[in-house]
């Protein structure tokens, strides 16, 4: 396959514009993947059903099952909730483990892995990191483990053999997504299409929509697509924190700022950047949450954006005003519970916020943009958010829906949100692990 993906770039190299290039290649290399996969996926399907009979064997020898979580990014982290009923669990043995994130530098690596180690230990959640940046010497996990959670689907984010195409040989190998799925037109243009997706043994989807348009759009995952809920928000409702004393409003800015790309689309960051920094002192009764996407500030400091220099003057000059505090990832769970809104431009967070039944304002770049990026169930997403297109239209959702307290829609939107987009919550973790048990046992 190397040998076709090598002849694929040389031949598109020819394109002269580079967004036709870059289309004809994805979807050569997505040929070339689809037909790999379609030869490759039944011997993969046999290798999980063999893991399955040793993890059924070790179960009659009363032995317990020894289980890997892998992490990322400490707010990336899922099957937090599956972590800690398996270790409440006689059947099992969980560990985690930061696994290293490569494509970006080694100082990237470094840091991602430091803040990701922080976050857990601030949850109280015992970790190690299997990837040493200032050594490059990896640990080798190789048949150690019954089963790994993962929730990575990149397969160039992370050393290989922490993907789903090397461990499958191994171990049992269930996806828990770090984002709600089935929103995006991404997920059914690319991402059901990856190879890791069709490798996983398990591909835990939120809800029976995402499941349906997943597998009409690729087949393949018609064997190990699975509705389980979104266990990452169940532990939402075993927080509490009190009310704020004063609004307080997240700002969160996803990093996609292409205009043009076979990908994601979404920031509007480049043109609100400045608007951000003259919003806290219009409102000073507001306090501001600055968190954006943990990959914008490493973008924007690329020599083709805004450069280092550039991108942490303004990261030091916001994260300086009184009335803002600047969140550099980690956990935000708390975060959500003690704001009064959201304002944003995200993938993840768009599903994620109806679980707090508080309102949020959608950056859009113009009215298109709904049909271009978004899915129809994104769509019923987006009309029960308020939509920005411009400055005025932020402004009057902090002055009509924040400050003023007019919200209208809050009681249909939580109905929705109950109906459509939590399913099993609070227990889908507990959903989860009742479909892993049945496989084992067979039943």
């Amino acid at each position: 396959m190397d040998f076709f993906l090598l002849l694929v770039r040389l031949l598109t190299s020819l394109v002269p514009v580079k967004r036709w290039r870059k289309n004809l290649r994805r979807r050569l290399i997505n040929t070339v993947q689809r037909r790999e996969l379609r030869q490759r996926v039944p011997a993969v399907r046999e290798r999980y059903a063999q893991h399955v009979a040793d993890c059924r064997a070790k179960r009659e020898r009363g032995e317990k099952l020894r289980v890997a979580f892998f992490v990322l990014d400490g707010a990336m982290f899922s099957a937090e909730p599956i972590y800690r009923l398996m270790a409440a669990s006689d059947a099992y043995e969980p560990e985690i483990l930061v696994i290293p994130d490569v494509e970006r530098g080694v100082e990237f690596t470094r840091a991602r892995q430091e803040r990701a180690l922080e976050a857990l230990r601030l949850r109280n959640l015992p970790a190690r990191a299997l990837y040493n940046p200032e050594t490059g010497v990896a640990e080798d996990v190789a048949g150690r483990y019954d089963i790994v959670f993962t929730s990575n689907p990149y397969a160039g984010a992370t050393l290989p053999q922490y993907t789903a195409a090397e461990m499958y040989r191994h171990v049992l190998v269930p996806f828990v997504s770090y984002g709600y799925g089935g929103y995006l037109q991404v997920d059914t243009r690319r991402f059901v299409f990856r190879p890791e997706v069709s490798l996983f043994w398990r591909v835990y989807v939120p809800v029976e929509a995402t499941r349906r348009r997943w597998v009409a759009a690729n087949p393949l995952l018609e064997g190990n697509c699975v509705v389980g809920g979104y266990p990452k928000m169940d532990r939402l409702a075993t927080m509490t924190c009190p009310a704020p004393a004063r609004p307080r409003v997240i700002l969160a800015s996803h990093h996609s700022l292409a205009r043009v790309s076979d990908g994601l689309t979404l920031s509007n960051f480049l043109r609100y950047a400045d608007f951000f920094l003259e919003l806290p002192a219009r409102y000073p009764q507001v306090d501001f949450v600055f968190r954006p996407h943990p990959l914008l500030r490493e973008r924007l400091s690329r020599d083709e954006w805004w450069g280092r220099e550039r991108t942490d003057a303004y990261f030091a000059r916001i994260a300086a005003i009184p009335n803002v505090t600047y969140e550099d990832g980690g956990d935000y769970f708390e975060t959500f519970l003690s704001s009064s809104a959201l304002i944003h431009d995200c993938a993840s967070f768009l599903a994620e916020y109806f679980y707090t039944g508080k309102p949020q304002c959608y950056m859009l770049a113009n009215p298109e943009k709904m049909d271009a990026e978004f899915s129809s169930f994104g769509k019923d997403l987006l009309r029960r958010c308020t939509l920005a297109y411009d400055e005025a239209a932020i402004t009057s959702f902090i002055d009509r829906v924040v400050l003023a307290g007019e919200d209208p829609g809050a009681e249909e939107r939580r109905e929705f949100a109950s109906r459509e987009v939590c399913a099993f919550y609070p227990h889908a973790a507990e959903h989860i692990l009742a479909d892993i048990e049945r496989a084992i046992s067979g039943r």
